[in-house]
């Protein structure tokens, strides 16, 4: 919920206040990517309070609500299928408990809504929330329309690519033309989308069954950990330069490797539940080097991190290149390096040969998320 909504409510303009309504009422529903079922439910409440009967759902769990038009004169005009999707990118815990949210104030006392420790969930709950004030407001004329919330949008479009086309459209209407208003965009209600970027994965598949060996004689373990990066949103903020913790390591032992080139792979860990469209604001790497460069390998690493921390900006005034990465120095300030050394018996390693591919690998993927 909106924690201070009434301290906050004079200020919201009349035109956003059912809009705000509705999507206080979302932030109550935990709606991570393949499990919908509860904000489903909430929209089929809504949509048979409000008298909106025509409901469909498809194998997939989208659903269709459709909603007449306000007159007889407003009958035949084109349908519009109002397009938003019921799962949120979940973070701190929003997958099983409700959003906290609150309203703020900047600087010049612009009002912002923001949540407290976990992601906002206003996409596209804000765009959920905007399609259901619209079709419940009586002051507004309009014709035939569908509101159309799909699933598993976060996680790559899965909903729409497995969507029923006869959900879309009520049989009585499909001799109408249509007219889509997709209510997920970044920009301003001053402004139309007409187009917007795609994605694509990228899956590193290698066979380690023979790929690992005993960790020599004279070596020990050693857990890196890289920390303090803001993440952010794949497709909103990759241009801001926030770095890839994944990336900004592995690229920090690829330096190390090439002055001592005993470091041997064990492991690569990012959180448990990265996100594919989240960049990775931490990710440890384990890995075993001779016990006698211990300490240098570490002060080697950690020298690295701060050339990296002190370059100068060289894109745009603001970024700088390392590594195939665009990275900004503001967002390095917080980053942390901790080595930590790892007792266990004779733990096994990659061979150099598949070290040397995996880490090529990450090196050349921009924005790698997944747990190698």
């Amino acid at each position: 919920m909106i924690t201070n909504l009434d301290q906050f409510q004079d200020r919201i303009p009349e035109t956003a206040r059912s809009t705000v309504k509705h999507f206080n009422k979302i932030t109550d529903i935990p709606r991570p990517s393949g499990h919908e079922d509860l904000m489903r439910e909430h929209l089929i409440d809504w949509a048979i309070e409000n008298g909106f009967e025509n409901i469909q759902v498809d194998k997939a769990g989208n659903l269709a609500i459709h909603v007449d038009a306000t007159s007889e004169k407003t009958e035949d005009w084109p349908l519009m299928i109002l397009q938003g999707h019921m799962d949120i990118v979940t973070e701190g815990g929003n997958d099983t408990k409700p959003t906290e949210a609150f309203f703020d104030t900047d600087e010049e006392d612009n009002l912002w809504l923001k949540a407290n420790g976990t992601t906002l969930g206003a996409d596209n709950g804000m765009g959920v929330a905007m399609a259901m004030a619209l079709a419940e407001d009586k002051t507004i004329e309009h014709g035939p329309q569908t509101l159309l919330f799909t699933v598993r949008e976060e996680i790559g479009l899965k909903g729409a690519e497995e969507i029923d086309p006869n959900i879309l459209v009520p049989e009585n209407k499909r001799d109408k033309p249509v007219i889509v208003v997709n209510c997920d965009s970044e920009f301003g209600a001053d402004l139309l989308c007409v187009g917007c970027a795609g994605a694509q994965d990228v899956s590193a598949r290698f066979e380690l069954a023979d790929a690992r060996e005993d960790m020599p004689e004279g070596y020990i373990g050693v857990r890196v950990d890289l920390t303090g990066l803001p993440g952010g949103h794949s497709g909103i903020e990759i241009h801001e330069g926030r770095g890839n913790a994944i990336q900004l390591l592995n690229a920090l032992l690829t330096e190390t490797k090439l002055m001592f080139s005993g470091i041997k792979l064990i492991n690569i860990n990012s959180s448990p539940d990265a996100k594919r469209n989240v960049i990775p604001s931490s990710v440890s790497f384990e890995i075993a080097v001779p016990i006698e460069n211990l300490e240098i390998i570490k002060a080697t690493m950690k020298g690295f991190l701060d050339a990296l921390k002190a370059m100068p900006s060289h894109v745009n005034d603001k970024l700088c290149i390392y590594e195939n990465m665009v990275t900004s120095p503001e967002f390095l300030k917080d980053i942390a390096l901790h080595t930590t050394s790892m007792p266990v018996d004779k733990p096994r390693v990659v061979n150099d040969r598949t070290r040397d591919c995996i880490m090529a690998a990450i090196g050349n993927i921009c924005n790698l998320s997944t747990e190698a």
